[in-house]
């Protein structure tokens, strides 16, 4: 059971930048087609701190809720940002997505290169994870899970979601924290196609 906190723990670690993690692979991918001309935009973040963590551990590192600012039931989902770290390398965590009814939606494994507390950015796909096809709930849960006998955290923050909304009730502690999180989509074929019409038209009222 999760008591005890640990203010601060992660200063020393973040100032020396943030890290990349390795991507491992994706338990169900959507078999969907490939866009490589999608820019991925942020629709969940509570990334922005103070940080506060329990203890570190063994097994599930905490869950979340979270809303999204996206309509639609699903969404691929091209990066994962998330606070917190490892122990001890190698050492590998599993990331978990259910739904509203906490079902599993999908979940991916993540190979963490280096031992600490950081901001760390998982791409789901190539570059900036513009052609993944990664799919998630766009409201929902996150689990994070320390597999293997590895030992890690997951921080948590007293700060409100700056994009889209998590209920503090849920998974934080007292009612007053949310894990810090980041979610950037990989926005629709439809959508891509509306902003490259938009920018011809722009293109058009400027000769």
């Amino acid at each position: 059971m999760k008591t005890s906190f640990v203010m601060g723990g992660l200063a020393l670690a973040m100032a020396a930048g943030a890290a990349q993690a390795q991507y491992v692979g994706v338990a169900t991918p959507l078999d969907a087609p490939i866009y490589n001309d999608r820019v991925p935009f942020t629709v969940y973040n509570s990334i922005p701190g103070p940080y506060q963590a329990f203890s570190a551990a063994t097994g599930s590192l905490g869950f979340d809720d979270y809303v999204s600012t996206e309509a639609d039931q699903t969404m691929l989902l091209a990066r994962f940002r998330f606070v917190g770290g490892i122990a001890t390398v190698p050492g590998t965590l599993r990331v978990s997505f259910f739904d509203s009814t906490q079902t599993l939606a999908n979940s991916f494994t993540v190979s963490l290169p280096q031992a600490g507390n950081f901001i760390w950015n998982i791409n789901l796909g190539t570059g900036d994870g513009g052609d993944s096809v990664f799919t998630v709930p766009t409201a929902g849960f996150v689990e994070i899970e320390a597999i293997n006998g590895v030992t890690g955290q997951w921080f948590l923050t007293p700060t409100a979601a700056a994009v889209g909304f998590s209920d503090p009730t849920v998974g934080g502690a007292g009612g007053t924290l949310n894990h810090s999180m980041e979610l950037v989509r990989v926005p629709a074929p439809a959508a891509a196609a509306l902003f490259g019409m938009a920018g011809l038209a722009a293109a058009r009222r400027r000769r």
